[in-house]
């Protein structure tokens, strides 16, 4: 079986990528539960307090909607609402790197079509988050169509200057051989400014 060296050189990037992702600072299902029986016992003032002295309970969707509850328990309905859209904005944001995890599968496979599809509905989303533009890069790099790949670059560095610079991005570039040509196409497009 003849070794194919494209594939050597990705997955010792995408080992590179991998060990510079941050592990998660979410609390523990059990802290959260212990919010859940003051809620059901009507200490609504001191569940609010507990959840604000969680670490990492911001980036929670479940304490957030433990939060929504507390306020509308304590008849604070905007806030209410307001903690109910901070759990559904995590939720989306969840739901959308799903979508890039499942696009770079697809990659992988050679579902191009499938994964460019997946790598778009995650931009719409949150459409200035940097790995999610690699992704999308990658995608199209792959298809071999420089001109698109040239537009949509030129695109983002236009709309979202700073992804170009994220360090996310910056490494992705480094570590992903489908980026060559988006590195070269970044350092024309930067050169012609």
């Amino acid at each position: 079986m003849a070794v194919d060296p494209t594939r050597i050189v990705r997955r010792i990037g995408w080992q590179a990528n991998k060990r510079s992702l941050k592990p998660s600072d979410r609390p523990a299902s059990e802290e959260l539960e212990g919010v859940q029986r003051l809620h059901a016992d009507g200490a609504y003032e001191e569940a609010l307090s507990r959840i604000e002295s969680l670490p990492g309970w911001r980036n929670e969707p479940r304490a957030w909607r433990l939060r929504g509850l507390c306020n509308l328990g304590l008849r604070q309905f905007s806030e209410a609402v307001e903690a109910f859209d901070s759990g559904q904005t995590i939720l989306r944001l969840e739901i959308a790197k799903d979508d890039v995890n499942k696009a770079t599968t697809l990659l992988a496979a050679g579902d191009l079509e499938a994964a460019l599809d997946l790598a778009e509905r995650a931009l719409l989303v949150v459409p200035d988050h940097p790995a999610w533009h690699v992704c999308k890069f990658s995608i199209l790099a792959r298809f071999q169509d420089t001109d698109t790949l040239k537009s949509l670059i030129k695109e983002v560095l236009q709309r979202y200057p700073k992804i170009i610079d994220d360090t996310v991005f910056v490494e992705r570039l480094s570590n992903d051989p489908d980026m060559m040509r988006v590195r070269q196409i970044i350092a024309s497009l930067k050169g012609s400014a």
